[in-house]
């Protein structure tokens, strides 16, 4: 079943002033394999996915020349890792579903993006999959076991913070016994 003519050729506003980041696999013989890109919240063009046009890309892999291959299970990776008060690592990865490691590619970013985002997608950048009109079928890629994973990693701040009312709960009560 296609899906609504929305999300690929014209403006929604779900997407509009939405900043966020795709990976993009390319599935021809270009001269990428992976980019990352960065949507910014001043566009307002409100098309997510329908064209990469809106999206400032952050940069590109070598090209190692992977394919996609029909009926063939693929894992995609996106990791988006907190490195500074205002800086992100994100990193894409490939593989077969054996586990093979087709390719990986790592950008950081420092831009405003990186404190407020709300999307993040996947992007073959070939006419090869996906349907480019409403009346044409869906030819192809399906995602299935979507895994969404939130890590808080405690600040050291807070470490000791804990650390120091603790010590003074146990003082406290030392003054009461004695």
């Amino acid at each position: 079943m296609p899906m609504p003519l929305p999300c690929w050729s014209s403006v929604n506003p779900l997407y509009q002033n939405l900043p966020g980041y795709f990976n993009d696999f390319d599935v021809n013989t270009g001269t990428e394999d992976i980019s990352i890109r960065e949507h910014n919240a001043n566009n307002a063009t409100g098309r997510f996915l329908g064209t990469s046009g809106e999206w400032t890309s952050l940069g590109s892999s070598s090209d190692t020349g992977y394919a996609f291959l029909a009926n063939t299970s693929y894992v995609g990776v996106f990791s988006i890792t907190r490195t500074g008060a205002d800086s992100l690592e994100l990193f894409s990865s490939l593989s077969l579903a054996t586990g093979a490691l087709l390719h990986s590619h790592t950008e950081t970013d420092e831009s405003d993006t990186a404190n407020n985002f709300g999307m993040l997608g996947f992007w073959v950048n070939s006419n090869t999959f996906g349907s480019t009109t409403a009346d044409d079928p869906d030819n192809g890629l399906t995602f299935t076991n979507v895994l969404i994973e939130r890590t808080v990693i405690p600040v050291p701040g807070a470490a000791v913070l804990l650390l120091g009312a603790l010590s003074s709960l146990g003082f406290m009560r030392r003054r009461r016994i004695s």
